[in-house]
């Protein structure tokens, strides 16, 4: 069955996906940011030598789908195949499609506020070597699924324009978390933040890449967007993690490396394949979906 990357939930389009659960408080969500192209470097522990930066032109965004499709689609079903130009294009055109409706320029702010990082290697020149996005969304921890950004931004928007003027003007210029909490008293949902697509070429595996980009991340949602974290009650956000169970390299990443525990298994989950005799994405039943969490530690290193 065919289908676009945007046609499917979120748990149906990724691997592998990172939430960092918030919880309901009145703090100020910061209004999403773009200092993007600037760079910043990894200085954590055990962080490889990239430098990573967080972007939203298209330059970067086609650079980033070509990377998408090189890196993580292609090795799953074409590891040693030759796979045409046109192909490559098609494929690399719809993830172009797909990361610049979730990560770049929109006209008027977000509700749901969102990032793409890119990892360079000074030997690799210009040319990204990995890759990581998030995004702010909402996700049903009793019912196992998370929201798309889009369908966030949607149900948060219906909502509002569902009371009345007054509560409306109440509600004008408060935070992200204030606002699902009153909008959506007595939902299970909660905003998250989604960290997705996380990807490194083959040729630059085995340098601390992923898992720098991995922190990077957390920092960045630390800085940028809950900056109010270490006010958190202890334990602080939570972040939850969800990949595929065949793909071991990266539960043992979020297991050995980044202190990831097992929460929960979902069987029978649909994922998308690149189908390379369409050039276009497919879904696929039967996949094993592995949930893990830790929570997000408040310490922050060097700055964005």
């Amino acid at each position: 069955q065919k289908r676009t990357l945007s046609d499917v939930t979120m748990l149906s389009l990724l691997s592998s996906v990172l939430l960092l659960h918030l919880p309901f408080q009145a703090a100020a969500f910061q209004p999403q940011s773009h200092s993007r192209g600037r760079p910043w470097r990894s200085i954590l522990s055990g962080a490889s030598d990239a430098t990573v930066s967080v972007v939203e032109d298209g330059t970067s965004i086609s650079a980033a789908a070509a990377l998408m499709v090189e890196a993580f689609w292609l090795p799953q079903v074409a590891a040693d195949k030759d796979v045409g130009t046109t192909t490559m294009d098609a494929l690399t055109e719809e993830q172009s499609i797909d990361l610049d409706g979730r990560y770049g320029e929109r006209m008027g702010a977000r509700l749901f506020p969102s990032g793409l990082l890119l990892a360079r290697l000074d030997d690799f020149g210009e040319t990204p070597v990995g890759m990581v996005g998030i995004e702010a969304a909402l996700w049903d921890r009793s019912e196992r699924k998370v929201l798309s950004n889009g369908q966030s931004e949607s149900m948060l928007k219906d909502a509002l324009s569902s009371v009345g003027p007054k509560q409306r003007r109440a509600l004008k210029g408060a935070s992200l978390q204030a606002l699902c909490g009153e909008l959506l008293a007595g939902s299970s949902l909660e905003p998250a933040l989604v960290l997705a697509n996380l990807a490194v070429l083959p040729s630059a595996r085995r340098r601390g890449v992923a898992n720098s980009l991995c922190r990077a991340a957390e920092r960045y949602a630390l800085e940028k967007i809950v900056p109010d974290a270490e006010d958190w009650e202890a334990p602080g956000p939570l972040c939850v993690l969800q990949v595929e169970g065949a793909n071991g390299g990266a539960r043992a990443l979020y297991e050995s490396a980044m202190g990831f525990g097992l929460e929960w298994t979902d069987q029978d989950v649909s994922v998308l394949r690149a189908d390379l005799d369409t050039a276009s994405f497919i879904e696929m039943e039967g996949a094993e979906l592995v949930t893990m969490s830790k929570t997000l530690l408040k310490a922050k290193s060097g700055a964005i």
